[in-house]
């Protein structure tokens, strides 16, 4: 069983800072298909990409496991 997280709360957090994926991608020193693909439980992000994207969006690391950790619900 592939474990996929739910990034809702993070794309929500790149709006209300009007971060696009290639506006925040650039700003963190990604590809946009890198950030895309991460968004989309493709890739994995690591703690590097975990950390930068933190920066630029002011989340506090002691909330990163809601932006980053949160599992998705499947659907049935």
């Amino acid at each position: 069983m592939e474990i996929s997280f739910d990034y809702s709360l993070l794309r929500q957090r790149m709006k209300s800072h009007r971060y696009s994926i290639e506006a925040l991608a650039s700003k963190v020193g990604m590809d946009r298909s890198s950030l895309s693909l991460r968004l989309n439980n493709r890739r994995e992000f690591t703690q590097e990409d975990m950390l930068r994207i933190s920066k630029v969006l002011d989340i506090q690391l002691d909330d990163l496991v809601d932006y980053f950790f949160k599992n998705n619900v499947e659907k049935t």
